[in-house]
């Protein structure tokens, strides 16, 4: 019997021998595929962070830029106006020109100041600038000569150049028919009078974000603005990479050796209409990303070893575990460096400074408030805002934030406002001014308006309806009684008489009953008409009307909403949403997140909405009692928000229920039908 086994077991084992070669084989493969496909996929998770951030950059340099050249310009206007009123045709009395230019260097702090012919030659100089500073001012006032045209008709004519690491304004104006005022100016203007407001600042702090090892804009004249981590770099004529990112519009991305490392390098355009024109380059760190697909590779070959071992099929759910791993990586990691860049603020933007001189107002402050058009200048707070609906003189003497509600008129018209004014402190925490951003909430306050009138219709056909049910029952019987009197009773005289009064009785019976109809019909449900609504732009809408509130409250919303369409009475079902998200605000009051999530069961035929907040959380008897009418535990509420929500879900034939503890998290789960 056993001799006629081994055959078979010989079989057995070079059959098992195949299978495991097979199978190692197709392991071996499959590791090797997984390996490289996850390589990729992390590496394009990189360089799509690196995009990202590219177009920010490009953004914020262009806003940089725009903006530091509304300042020069302002900032040359002004001091050409104060040069002018120290000339002296201007009124002004001089012993000489030599007093004059003294007086004009000591009012507006020049360097160095001179008096030109139409030849440019200097009649006169008055040189006040450090001794150490002589020979490169001179070097300079040179080129600025030589380039100088005094053959056209002009107001002002200037160059910014640098000396020492310093930046001086070099100008000439007209000072009669005969001469001309030639002037150089420390210039500490924009960008160079605030470190925090420049772009080698904006570059130096990005730079320190985990995984980037450089960021650098750059010409063909060479680096203008790089982070600290740059010595040298290569000159875009000398690379023919850098040649062609100059020639298309999209970034560009390449792998390169950066310090004795390789790094991923995104490349892309910039140009600033005119005054610059170049490219950003941000260096990618792939450190993380080398140890990362080490670290992948490590354990896909340990899992072929152990599924060599096992099955076939527990190594496809490792690797397809280790696949979801490495996505979801790459997925968090896309949304941190995301989050970290911040959104424009909509709606009205008005700042003074500490003397409540308007110094900012952006053009919907200037629809709504009558604001002239142009940069702000001088403009006086208390001459536009005479009653101060914005609270700036509040925030200024307290020195803290205030968030308020206001309504303004435009146009005749109501606008509601939730405002937030802000005191902004300079780098030596001093006062300088007040920030005031106001978002227009209408249409959430009339939303909640008509919620609030809902309620209200709601019970007072409940009550009517109690009251009515209760008069019916008497009536239902004084009418029994005047059928009686009518057939059973008969009088010995007046008859008649007696006959009108039976008929009086009966008809007001009857209008009595008709009238307690028509409040059943009043109270009664009726079946509103419902319709086949898009999902995500409902609630978008819906959550953007209570975004602001949230801000202010220093609230996070956040919301993961799935496409779809659904059979919805959309009055009733935004009203429910709008009640659910203003109670979680309310129930956080300050400092917490809220989570919106919607998703559709298709197997269970059903949307399902979830709205989580970090509120304090809820009792068991809270929770017990949450959707009962007039239940509540806030100071001045109705209890009558979830309880409306409740009916609105119950309308649509689904159902809702709270997931709580004390301490919180809260989260409201709402499931609706999904019909047709």
């Amino acid at each position: 019997m056993a001799q006629r086994l081994k055959p078979f077991s010989l079989f057995n084992t070079r059959l098992l021998l195949a299978i495991l070669i097979s199978l190692a084989i197709i392991l071996a493969a499959f590791g090797y595929i997984t390996t490289k496909v996850g390589q990729k996929a992390t590496l394009v998770g990189l360089t799509q962070q690196g995009r990202a951030l590219n177009r920010v950059l490009i953004a914020s340099a262009a806003n940089t830029i725009e903006s530091d050249r509304q300042m020069t310009d302002i900032a040359v206007d002004r001091l050409l106006a104060e040069a002018t009123t120290l000339f002296p045709n201007g009124g002004r009395r001089y012993r000489n020109d030599n007093d004059f230019l003294e007086t004009l260097s000591a009012q507006l702090g020049l360097a160095r100041a001179a008096i030109w012919s139409k030849d440019k030659r200097t009649q006169i100089a008055l040189g006040l600038e450090q001794r150490a500073l002589s020979d490169e001012l001179d070097s300079l006032q040179n080129i600025f000569v030589e380039k100088t045209k005094l053959d056209q008709p002009f107001d002002i004519i200037y160059e910014i150049y640098i000396a020492q690491n310093k930046r001086f304004l070099f100008g000439v104006m007209p000072l009669d028919d005969k001469r001309f005022l030639f002037m150089v100016y420390p210039w500490e203007i924009g960008q160079y009078s605030n470190y925090r407001l420049s772009l080698s600042y904006l570059l130096n702090q990005l730079s320190r974000e985990a995984g980037i090892e450089y960021i650098l804009l750059q010409n063909l004249d060479g680096i203008v603005f790089a982070s600290k981590q740059i010595s040298q770099m290569t000159r875009i004529q000398d690379d023919p990479f850098l040649n062609s990112a100059l020639s298309v519009d999209s970034a560009l991305t390449r792998i390169v050796a950066f310090q004795d490392r390789e790094v991923v390098e995104i490349v892309q355009k910039f140009d600033s209409g005119g005054e610059f024109k170049g490219l950003f380059r941000i260096g990618l760190s792939m450190y993380g990303y080398r140890e990362l697909t080490a670290n992948f590779k490590k354990q896909v070959w340990l899992m072929v070893a152990f599924l060599l071992i096992v099955t076939f099929a527990a190594f496809a759910m490792v690797g397809s575990y280790q696949n979801l791993k490495i996505a979801r990586e790459s997925l968090n990691r896309a949304q941190a460096i995301s989050q970290s860049l911040h959104d424009s603020i909509a709606g009205v933007v008005i700042s003074v400074d500490e003397h409540l001189k308007i110094t900012t107002a952006n053009s919907l402050a200037r629809k709504y408030f009558g604001l002239p058009e142009g940069t702000p200048s001088g403009w006086d707070y208390n001459r536009y805002f005479a009653d101060d609906i914005f609270k700036a003189k509040m925030v200024l003497n307290e020195r803290r934030p205030l968030t308020f509600e206001t309504t303004i008129y435009y146009q005749g018209l109501p606008i509601q406002l939730l405002v937030s004014a802000n005191p902004i402190f300079d780098d030596k925490a001093k006062l300088s001014g007040v920030m005031i951003v106001a978002q227009d909430i209408s249409a959430r306050v009339e939303s909640e308006k008509q919620s609030a009138h809902s309620r209200r219709l709601t019970e007072l056909g409940s009550l009517a309806a109690g009251l009515a049910h209760d008069i019916r029952n008497p009536l239902n019987a004084i009418g029994m009684v005047i059928q009686r009197l009518r057939g059973e009773i008969k009088v010995e005289s007046g008859q008649t008489e007696f006959n009108e009064f039976i008929d009086t009785l009966d008809s007001e019976q009857k209008k009595l009953n008709l009238l307690v109809e028509k409040i059943l019909q009043v109270a009664r449900s009726v079946n509103p008409h419902a319709e086949l609504l898009e999902i995500k732009p409902l609630l978008e809408k819906i959550i953007e009307l209570y975004k602001y509130e949230a801000t202010a409250r220093k609230i996070e919303i956040v919301s993961d909403i799935e496409p779809g369409k659904a059979l919805l009475i959309k009055d009733s079902f935004q009203g429910m949403i709008s009640n659910l998200i203003k109670n979680a605000i309310e129930a956080i009051n300050q400092d917490g997140r809220i989570e919106i999530k919607s998703t559709f069961d298709n197997k269970a035929k059903r949307l399902v909405i979830s709205i989580k907040d970090t509120g304090p959380g809820l009792s068991d008897d809270q929770k017990k009692n949450l959707f009962r009418p007039f239940y509540t535990t806030k100071p001045g509420g109705t209890g009558l928000g979830l309880a409306t929500a409740h009916k609105a879900v119950v309308d649509h034939g689904g159902e809702i229920k709270v997931e709580s503890k004390v301490g919180g998290p809260t989260t409201f789960i709402v499931t609706i039908p999904l019909k047709g």
